[in-house]
């Protein structure tokens, strides 16, 4: 067997195991559910103004190359894409609501963290017509940068809208 073959992975596997040099300081649990409580601190606003339609729902976004924003539709936007991807939802929808049957914050650092939420979204078009996705799941990675909680990348996902029965 040939060792030089070995030893890029043997290098991968040190690097693996010790963090690429890193050393993760381990967050205690009190300090973990100080995250998750403010991180939900941020994703309620969040959705109260989405359910409002409020045409500045981005402000909770991190406005820079990194954001990323990939909808229920399969298509990917950057931060410029998904301010106005939201103003025309903002023109053609008059609210929506969000039914969250189930929610979690996954803690992953100090300044970053994974909020994910399950449930179903109605849009009430401007003529009154609701759409409906049931189910529908998001998930939001958020960084906290200068002190504030900031949604850096989010994924939605769900079955086509349709028609709300009554």
């Amino acid at each position: 067997m040939n060792l030089r073959a070995l030893a890029p992975l043997a290098f991968a596997g040190i690097l693996a195991l010790t963090g690429c040099g890193r050393r993760a300081t381990a967050l205690t649990e009190a300090q973990k559910t100080t995250i998750r409580q403010e991180v939900l601190q941020v994703m309620k606003p969040f959705f109260a103004e989405a359910e409002r339609m409020d045409p500045n729902v981005e402000k909770t976004c991190l406005d820079n190359p990194d954001f990323a924003y990939a909808s229920i539709d399969g298509k990917s936007y950057a931060y410029p894409e998904f301010k106005k991807m939201w103003a025309e939802a903002v023109s053609q929808f008059a609210s929506q609501s969000f039914v969250i049957r189930g929610e979690k914050v996954i803690v992953l650092a100090p300044d970053a963290a994974l909020y994910c939420w399950c449930g179903a979204n109605d849009m009430v078009q401007k003529n009154g017509t609701v759409l409906r996705a049931d189910p529908y799941c998001g998930t939001y990675l958020l960084r906290k940068m200068g002190g504030t909680w900031k949604v850096t990348y989010m994924h939605e996902s769900s079955l086509p809208m349709a028609p709300a029965k009554k």
